[in-house]
């Protein structure tokens, strides 16, 4: 069993082709459970995402096995022409950045030597060709994979600045012994509306599909692309169910979930009809809600509450002790959870005088934004 002794030289795969990357997926699911990753980090949504919502652009996934064959790190990236400054560039950005927030970074085996492990990466992913602005995030502050890619800016003496910090909402029920102390995580008014929902739930006023197996899928993501395209973010444009692209996505990637067992997808309905969702994943002790949604006529029951509550007491009775909710963490959700980890990213700026320019012109604008 090797994990990387006595300097041992790295061989790192770029893997250009998807039918290369389904080869090597349940090796990359296996990396992914070790380092405790989020669900938006599994092939399973990586794969998919990169086959229906990513088409136009160019996957790369960086992979570095040690001489036994064992998948020791893996980075997962698309090149494709982005606007930046009004101007059309290349862009080298994590995949499926934009989408979910922590979103994919740099997988390091817990086993070998990470630091040794993320230098390698950064080094062969700046070394990629055809881009001229490279974007990672979330990146931990001070983590290896963000220190090994500053080391690299210095080292080529590329122009890089910082994303502004970011955290997203969690609600921790570890600690909360029954129902009440559950509701003591929430604010005030939303606590009472758990309460109502839950009292009309026992009334049978209210009631909660659970799916989870495949079988089930295909009518209840139905309902969700309703739901999803009567809700605000479908009157935008933004909702899941906004492009034929998205729809073929999500049917993809629920499907691998449920057949994996981590696909946790909670509606509910109001008089028969679907009102809300909520697209959760679990991974052993772990929930993440992914999407969620709710018709507006339903909003004076403020469904989307009624249902989070719900899904975290049955998470609560299962011993799930985390859920993470994907979403910007404003100051009423600080009270789930205070302690919140903070991710931020580096925009780094290829050697030409184009990007360089652009470089110059975004440290200009953090200099005002933060005045």
């Amino acid at each position: 069993m090797s994990l990387l002794p006595e300097g041992t030289p790295l061989e790192v795969h770029p893997l250009l082709s998807l039918e290369e990357m389904e080869t090597l997926a349940p090796a990359w699911d296996h990396l992914a459970r070790a380092c405790g990753a989020p669900p938006v980090a599994f092939p399973s949504f990586v794969l998919p995402w990169y086959r229906h919502r990513a088409r136009h652009d160019h996957p790369v996934v960086l992979a570095i096995r040690d001489r036994q064959g064992d998948l020791l790190a893996l980075l997962p990236l698309l090149v494709g022409r982005r606007r930046r400054g009004h101007l059309p560039v290349s862009l080298l950005q994590c995949a499926t950045r934009n989408a979910w927030a922590p979103g994919v970074t740099a997988l390091l085996h817990p086993g070998a030597d990470r630091e040794l492990l993320a230098g390698c990466l950064a080094r062969h992913a700046l070394a990629l060709p055809d881009w001229r602005i490279a974007e990672f995030f979330p990146l931990e502050p001070g983590g290896l994979f963000e220190n090994a890619l500053r080391r690299e800016i210095v080292r080529q003496r590329l122009r890089a600045t910082s994303f502004p910090p970011a955290s997203s909402a969690a609600i921790v029920l570890e600690g909360a012994e029954d129902e009440e102390a559950l509701l003591a995580r929430f604010t005030r008014g939303r606590r009472q509306r758990v309460r109502k929902g839950w009292h009309r739930l026992e009334a049978g006023e209210l009631a909660v599909r659970e799916i989870r197996s495949p079988r089930a899928l295909g009518e209840a993501l139905d309902d969700v692309f309703a739901i999803a395209e009567a809700s605000w973010q479908g009157q935008r444009g933004t909702s899941i169910a906004s492009s034929p692209e998205s729809r073929s996505f999500y049917r993809e990637a629920c499907l691998r979930l449920a057949r994996e067992g981590r696909l946790d997808l909670w509606i509910l309905v109001e008089d028969g009809r679907p009102v809300a969702f909520d697209l959760q994943v679990v991974e052993g002790d772990l929930a993440w809600s992914l999407h969620r949604g709710y018709v507006p006529e339903a909003a004076p029951l403020g469904p989307g509450v009624v249902l989070l509550g719900e899904a975290l007491r049955r998470h609560l009775r299962r011993g799930i002790r985390r859920c993470e909710l994907f979403q910007p963490a404003t100051d009423d959700k600080r009270r789930w959870n205070p302690d919140l980890p903070t991710w931020h990213g580096l925009r780094i700026f290829a050697p030409r005088a184009a990007a360089g320019l652009l470089g110059r012109l975004d440290e200009i604008r953090q200099i005002f934004r933060h005045r």
